[in-house]
């Protein structure tokens, strides 16, 4: 089974690359994303794997999910802004979360074997 990592561009979250062995689609939304990667692609119908996480799990906490969304908001809202420990936090969470769903589509691969 193929797997496609979506990841966003920036924390802003305006735009969005999806990756798979090499090949890349880039679109304002995850879905513009995965259509560019597709029309891109020998076989379409390659199989893939897509797993959209937005809640916590044993793969990543409910403190870091809370926390998590609270630096999203904060760094949303033009009223405050991200001090540099923030900012580090955030990364931080971000890669976390990241390999969280590595974690989880792991896990849901060796389940479907």
């Amino acid at each position: 089974m193929s797997q496609v990592i979506v990841i966003s561009q920036d924390e802003t979250h305006d735009s969005y690359e999806a990756r798979l062995n090499g090949t890349h689609g880039e679109g304002a939304t995850l879905g513009a994303a995965l259509d560019q990667l597709l029309n891109q692609l020998d076989d379409p119908y390659t199989p893939l794997l897509l797993v959209r996480q937005d809640r916590p799990d044993h793969f990543f906490s409910q403190k870091n999910f809370e926390r998590l969304q609270e630096l999203q908001r904060k760094a949303k809202s033009s009223l405050e802004s991200l001090n540099p420990t923030e900012t580090t936090e955030l990364r931080d969470l971000i890669a976390k979360e990241f390999r969280a769903t590595i974690q989880r589509s792991e896990a849901l691969v060796a389940q479907a074997a």
